[in-house]
């Protein structure tokens, strides 16, 4: 039986997600390299209307949620979309790319799709007394009713007619699509916008470009972390200034912001990821990271979180575990996703000089989570001319995984990297 699943969008940023990813809806053409087996259902080329939960309380609500329920979003006392449910399913890397994550780190990753949306304007004292509620009941928080609470009150919904947008939203999706301009940039321009960022000053470069402080995008160069969505603005409206954007109408996100600066060479960090995992910082290439790597050393060390997380995803980068795609285990061999493997650095990285940290191709490897990792750093796991040595740990189940691997080749060993494993061989063991 059908349910009826009440969504409230009432605060700031779920109504702007709602006019990205609903009133707007999302081209499968952005999102497609982040669906994987989520794309069965969904037809390639088809504009996708998309909505997300953040872990906590409401994913016991979310495990109700089926194909075919009814959802309404509310705001401002008024019951303003309803749309059927077309698709269930989890995924956290689509749901950073679409919204970024919060101030916990969290992002909307139990998602669903919605079809045959439109606007309705019915008071939610209406909707309240429809389900059984007192009239000033306050819709908190989302929440899927049983059949029988719902049929009512769906059977009132359906039979409302079909209104203009509330004018919060008719008013900012007018204005993006009036003012909305596709940034012409070049690598030189991007230059130049760098420069003078670090000239005048953050701030002054903000005021500028009349952008905003980036709260998700910034483009590393050495030491300086210099907002993206204000780059790409500045030069834009400085190489063409018969056709300059208007800041408030351009959407600083991933396709716009990200995907264009890395394509052209620049590393653009995520500061709403708690890793680089999720995207790749200078693309899919890894020559970009060999090329500008050592320029980078400095902004490594910005802080032990920041420089940890961004080393992590530069050399990720220069291994080639795309976002969606999979490896090769080093150790093991096994293929993996490449959420499942880390960069794990085959000399410590305390112990590298500089030209050996920005040896990005070889001072590290793909290692998988399963074991390989801590084992081969705690030593437990050596390599000596391509072939693992095992150490024993005394339990039955570590050791029967050591003497599975024990005299194989490890994948991970080359040539370029005998220098390390050899200096990873000969440090003393560590416990586990």
């Amino acid at each position: 039986m059908t349910q009826l699943v009440l969504q409230p969008c009432a605060s700031q940023a779920s109504k702007e997600h709602f006019l990205d990813t609903i009133a707007t809806p999302v081209s499968w053409d952005s999102i497609s390299e982040y669906l994987g087996p989520d794309a069965r259902g969904f037809a390639p080329g088809e504009d996708l209307q998309l909505w997300g939960i953040s872990p906590g309380n409401s994913q016991v609500q979310y495990n109700k949620l089926s194909v075919g329920d009814v959802a309404v979003f509310t705001a401002n006392r008024q019951a303003f979309y309803m749309a059927k449910v077309s698709h269930v399913f989890e995924n956290e890397g689509l749901a950073s790319s679409l919204w970024g994550r919060d101030e916990k780190g969290r992002t909307w990753q139990y998602m669903y799709a919605l079809s045959e949306g439109r606007y309705i304007d019915f008071n939610t004292s209406a909707l309240n007394i429809a389900l059984g509620y007192k009239a000033n009941n306050n819709i908190q928080g989302f929440l899927v009713l049983d059949s029988a609470k719902s049929s009512g009150a769906i059977a009132e919904l359906i039979a409302e007619p079909t209104a203009q947008p509330p004018t919060w939203i008719s008013d900012s999706t007018t204005r993006k699509r009036s003012k909305k301009i596709t940034p012409s940039i070049s690598r030189v321009g991007i230059e130049d916008a760098i420069q003078q960022a670090k000239q005048i000053g953050r701030e002054r470069f903000l005021e500028e470009a009349g952008a905003h402080k980036a709260f998700r995008y910034v483009v590393v160069d050495g030491q300086f972390e210099i907002d993206a969505k204000a780059l790409i603005i500045w030069a834009h409206n400085k190489s063409h200034p018969e056709a300059k954007i208007d800041p408030s109408s351009f959407d600083g996100n991933r396709k716009t912001v990200a995907e264009p600066l890395r394509e052209l060479g620049f590393f653009v960090d995520d500061l709403r990821a708690d890793s680089l995992v999720d995207e790749a910082p200078m693309g899919d290439d890894p020559q970009k990271y060999v090329e500008i790597a050592s320029s980078l050393i400095g902004s490594l060390d910005i802080t032990r979180l920041t420089g940890q997380r961004r080393e992590q995803g530069l050399i990720r980068g220069a291994l080639g575990l795309k976002p969606s795609g999979s490896q090769q285990c080093g150790i093991c061999g096994k293929v993996l996703p490449s959420g499942l493997l880390v960069a794990g650095h085959i000399k410590k990285r305390s112990e590298c000089s500089p030209s050996e940290r920005v040896d990005v191709t070889n001072i590290a490897m793909p290692v998988c989570l399963f074991g390989c990792d801590v084992l081969f750093e705690r030593r437990y796991l050596t390599v000596v001319d391509g072939i693992i040595h095992v150490k024993l740990t005394g339990e039955n189940a570590a050791d029967e995984y050591l003497k599975s691997l024990e005299g194989k080749i490890a994948p991970g060993w080359t040539e370029a990297r005998r220098e390390y494993f050899d200096w990873h061989a000969a440090q003393p063991k560590t416990s586990l």
